[in-house]
Order: C-alpha cells, then sequence, then structure tokens
C-alpha cells in the first residue's frame, strides 16, 4: 500500500513520541501485535528517558515498522475505524441506510464490491471481475450488509449468507479487522 503525500507528510513532522502511540495503536488488532508489544514498550521506554540521543534510531525503526506493514497491505490510517458485527438483515436494511456487499476472500488479497443488484447478482458480477483480472485461486464469498460512519463500519449477514459461514466471516475479520476495513473503505 503506497503512501499518499498528505500521509507522508504528516507522518515526516509528527513528533515521536505521537508516531509511537498512532502505530501501536494501528497494530493492537493485528495478529502480530503480541509479538510488537514488548518492542513498543521498549520505545516509549527511550523516547520518555532524558537522554535523547536514540530517539532518531527509534524513529527510523518504527518509520521501518510502518512501512513493512504498509507493504503487506495494511493502511495504518484506518486504525481509528472499527467494525461491529451485527445480526443477519433482510432487505429492510436498505431503509436503515445499509448498502449491499459482497466480499471475496483469497489467500493473497480481499476484493468487496457493492451494487445496487441483489447479492447473488453482485456475487456474479465480483466474480466475472476476479476471472476478467485472472484471479482463480479458491475464492470464499460472502453476501453482506453495510452502513459507514465515521469511526464504524456495521456489517451485517445477508438473507443470502449462510448461518455458519457468517460466523466463519466474523472470526476472520475479528482476526484481522485492517485486512477487511481496506477493502471496504473504498466503497460508497
Amino acid at each position: 500500500m503506497a503512501l499518499n503525500f498528505s500521509d507522508l507528510i504528516r507522518e515526516a513532522f509528527v513528533p515521536n513520541d505521537k508516531l509511537l502511540e498512532d502505530t501501536e495503536n494501528a497494530t493492537q488488532n493485528l495478529p502480530e501485535y503480541e509479538a510488537l508489544e514488548g518492542e513498543f514498550k521498549y520505545w516509549g521506554k527511550i523516547l520518555t528517558d532524558d537522554d535523547p540521543t536514540n530517539d532518531d534510531e527509534v524513529r527510523e525503526e518504527i518509520t521501518a515498522l510502518r512501512k513493512n506493514l504498509r507493504e503487506r497491505g495494511y493502511d495504518l490510517s484506518l486504525a481509528s475505524i472499527r467494525l461491529n458485527m451485527e445480526d443477519a438483515r433482510n432487505d429492510d436494511a436498505m431503509a436503515e441506510g445499509y448498502q449491499r456487499l459482497v466480499i471475496c476472500i483469497t489467500k493473497k488479497a480481499i476484493y468487496a464490491i457493492s451494487r445496487n443488484e441483489n447479492h447473488i447478482d453482485t456475487g456474479v458480477e465480483l466474480e466475472k471481475i476476479l476471472h476478467e483480472k485472472g484471479i482463480t485461486e479458491n475464492k470464499e464469498f460472502h453476501y453482506l450488509w453495510y452502513l459507514k460512519e465515521k469511526e464504524v463500519y456495521h456489517i451485517a449477514a445477508a438473507a443470502t449468507e449462510l448461518a455458519e459461514d457468517y460466523e466463519k466471516f466474523k472470526v476472520q475479520a475479528n482476526e484481522n479487522p485492517l485486512r477487511f476495513i481496506s477493502a471496504i473503505k473504498k466503497l460508497p
């Protein structure tokens, strides 16, 4: 994931302690967080001591971690957004502002599409798009509803989604919410 210009400027001028805090907050829901937690504490200790000689080195390490996470597809700017997994909804969800969403999970990526057509037709369209892109690996489709609010993306199963498939989806989304938020963020 490329860093856009405004993020690059912000990251270059944010104080070290704020960059560390933002990075830790952005990784709290990632599978790697447990392994990084000790590093965050260590960096925090260095940044809060009275000797600033190691501050530049810590900043470089934090910046390198952020770059690595972006290269692996994580959008760190989305850390403040959370997923709210809800119960299943029917077509009345549209009257409440929800939109149809079909998500396809592959080993390498998550693809999302939102259309006004029913979930099955939307899923067929996503399958066609993926086929045209040459994506033929195993695909796992989920038929959902979503509603974007400023800090929360509400997700609910559609009538088309089997209950056991939705439970599997919720586990995957809770294990790595940034991947799903990143896929959904581009949608209207």
